[in-house]
């Protein structure tokens, strides 16, 4: 956890300790925005971008509710991070959790309330659009829809957090983008974690949220053989 001390504050105020590097959110952050002010984008959505980058290095718990029956949680505290997908409803209910720990990756399925565990070399991936190596696509698709879409940056209350969402809406007279529908949404929390992720025939959203983790999370539910 973070601790107030006089060392912390003037590290912040540095932005990095230990010879004035930046840290990993701040060369994220100065990346995207840097893509996004040479495509053109609004002065706010560099900003809600910029942000948006550095999720992949922030410590948080975030359930997301699915359009098909079930949910995804993502747990993080770099570099050891959880994702478990949920899907389907009653006796049907499969859990499939990829955990990376100290001890390495695993793969973990639980169907009818029973645990399987196995080593994998396949980490718990970062979270959609927002991964640094997909921040250029993503500005790059904003850049392109800036002939048919408008662009506004609106405060809104997802999962009980203050959130900031870029809204893009279709003008009038132009054909729509069949990836981004009519109208697309991205929020995101004061950490830059997604909350809501709307567009075309994608619907998530965030159900809960918090800027902390348990150290339960990241311990295999059973021995992995």
């Amino acid at each position: 956890m973070l601790r107030a001390t006089v060392a912390a504050v003037l590290c912040s105020v540095l932005a990095a300790c230990g010879g004035g590097h930046p840290s990993l959110a701040d060369t994220r952050a100065a990346q995207a925005r840097s893509v996004a002010r040479d495509a053109g984008l609004p002065p706010a959505v560099q900003d809600l971008l910029a942000d948006a980058a550095t999720s992949a290095t922030r410590t948080f718990t975030v359930r997301y509710k699915l359009a098909v029956p079930g949910s995804t949680t993502i747990t993080q505290d770099p570099p050891r991070r959880r994702i478990d997908l949920v899907l389907g409803t009653g006796a049907t209910v499969v859990t499939r959790s990829t955990i990376t720990n100290a001890d390495g990756t695993f793969a973990c399925t639980r169907t009818t309330g029973a645990w399987t565990c196995k080593k994998t070399a396949t980490r718990a991936t970062e979270f959609g659009p927002l991964a640094l190596g997909d921040i250029e696509q993503t500005t790059a698709d904003l850049a392109a829809a800036r002939k048919s879409y408008t662009f506004r940056v609106e405060s809104r209350t997802v999962a009980r957090t203050r959130a900031r969402c870029l809204v893009t809406e279709l003008k009038p007279g132009q054909p729509p983008d069949p990836t981004r529908g009519e109208r697309g949404v991205l929020c995101i929390s004061p950490d830059g974690v997604p909350l809501v992720i709307q567009g075309g025939k994608t619907t998530i959203t965030a159900t809960t949220y918090m800027p902390k983790v348990t150290d339960a999370a990241f311990r295999l539910p059973v021995k992995a053989s």
